[in-house]
């Protein structure tokens, strides 16, 4: 899976990069258990919300979207600071003042904050974009001339695109619950 687009196509098609998800888990996590310095400590990634100066019950209203989005908005961009973290080590680089390695990095904070180790550019088009395009509407093109010719039109395409995201929405949602509540604690 490791080796550009297409290895990645073929072996591991997903959110995150293997190399970064190996990076990220295999070693930062696995080696920081439930540390500070752990990229899956749930309660240190959950602190912004946790300390959000709203109601509970809004917090509570939060939590469906991101059970739901969880790889791409939280796993990926978190996943790749990681392996850019670890490049940065490996050639001595300082990590700048301010900079605190054990946040994390969702695409919340790239949009509004951004972080020094990538830009939202560069995680679009590396990380996530090679799959939002090439699963949810390259995949499936096939059904516009096969709607075509079937005298459907694009419904064939649109359903499949849709079935894709619900798929991909539910699936979130189960890896959120067999994944993050063995990481609560």
């Amino acid at each position: 899976a490791v080796g550009g687009t297409w290895k990645r196509m073929c072996d591991w098609f997903d959110w995150m990069m293997p190399e970064a998800w190996n990076v990220e888990h295999n070693n930062r996590h696995h080696y920081c258990l439930s540390e500070i310095e752990d990229p899956d400590l749930v309660e240190n990634n959950l602190v912004d919300l946790r300390d959000l100066p709203v109601p509970t019950i809004f917090k509570w209203m939060v939590l469906p979207i991101l059970v739901t989005t969880w790889k791409w908005f939280y796993y990926a961009p978190n996943t790749y600071k990681e392996l850019k973290l670890a490049k940065w080590r490996k050639q001595g680089k300082k990590i700048p003042d301010g900079v605190v390695p054990s946040d994390a990095v969702t695409v919340r904070s790239l949009i509004f904050g951004g972080t020094p180790f990538y830009t939202f550019t560069e995680f679009f088009s590396v990380v996530i974009g090679p799959y939002l395009l090439i699963h949810f509407f390259l995949f499936p093109m096939p059904l516009l001339a096969i709607g075509e010719y079937m005298g459907t039109g694009h419904d064939m395409y649109i359903s499949a695109v849709k079935n894709l995201f619900l798929a991909e929405l539910l699936t979130n949602f189960h890896g959120f619950v067999a994944i993050v509540t063995n990481h609560a604690g």
